[in-house]
């Protein structure tokens, strides 16, 4: 967005020095990252979308975005023993949840008397993960997958 002032650095190339100090090397798409000459943004860019649907160059081409109405979108069928339907928590939260909502509350979003609040709202979070960083880091808690374990 604008150029980085003094010795801001990104993340990527945080870790990158880090590993390279470490003497851990790094890989995308299992070829080597130099620590010492590390690439440009674009060219890490370009190996990390190798093979992808839209090439880098050609969503590059569009200032500001496009909808790429010619890329085939192909949506395989769910692994066998899942539904047409999506699990977005594990039965126990569910569980949970439904038990809640049996709850009887003296008045909608009022407080039980013996506590301060009623719920508390808690984001799910894995420790291991700041964000979207480390996913493909072999020994990382995630192991390579790109989705929470449930």
């Amino acid at each position: 967005m604008v150029p980085a002032d003094l010795d801001v650095i990104e993340e990527w190339e945080f870790f990158l020095v880090l590993a390279g100090r470490m003497g851990v090397p790094m890989r995308i798409r299992g070829t080597p990252i130099d620590s010492v000459r590390p690439p440009s943004k674009y060219e890490l860019l370009q190996q990390i979308t190798a093979g992808s649907r839209v090439p880098l160059d050609r969503v590059r081409a569009y200032d500001g975005g496009a909808v790429f109405d010619d890329v085939d979108v192909v949506v395989e069928a769910p692994p066998p023993g899942f539904g047409a339907r999506l699990r977005v928590a594990p039965a126990e939260i569910i569980e949970m949840l439904r038990a809640l909502r049996r709850e009887e509350f003296p008045e909608p979003g009022a407080a039980k008397a013996a506590q301060q609040h009623s719920h508390r709202l808690i984001c799910s979070r894995l420790r291991e993960v700041l964000n979207s960083v480390c996913h493909d880091f072999p020994r990382s808690a995630l192991g390579g997958r790109r989705t929470r374990p449930s």
